[in-house]
Order: C-alpha cells, then structure tokens, then sequence
C-alpha cells in the first residue's frame, strides 16, 4: 500500500523525519504501478482467501482496493 496515501499522519506523527521524494517519468511510473501492487488486486486467489477468512482477508483485499483507488484517483 502506497505510504503516501497516509502522508499526512506520518508527517503529524514524525514532524522531524527526513522525507525522500523520488522522481520519475509518468509513463515509467505507470508501467511499474500496473505490472506490480496493481497486479496484486488480481490474484486468482483472493476469492479462495476472502471466503476462508471473510473479516481478516476480506477487509485485506478491500482496503489495498480502497487505497489504490485513492492514490490513483485525481486530486483537486
């Protein structure tokens, strides 16, 4: 799950951390989020998980789902 999606918490609760920004093309990004943590909400094995332990698994699966969709969505 993205850290930067809590930045804001981490920040609040580390106000002395040294922050590492990272920088790369757009494009170069895209391929890299798509063919890795993306690719995570695809496995064939999360309906197997999420029925053998709906709560643990369940809320796993649905909060990574969340949280993509939020660091991946525009912001105003």
């Amino acid at each position: 799950m993205p850290c930067v999606n809590f930045s804001d918490d981490m920040l609040a609760a580390f106000p002395n951390a040294k922050v590492v920004l990272t920088r790369r093309e757009p494009v170069a990004w895209v391929k890299s989020f798509d063919s890795s943590i993306y690719r995570v909400l695809e496995w064939r094995i999360w309906p197997f998980l999420r029925f053998i332990d709906p709560e643990g698994m369940g809320a796993v699966h649905e909060t990574m789902r969340l949280a993509i969709t939020d660091y991946t969505s525009p912001k105003p």
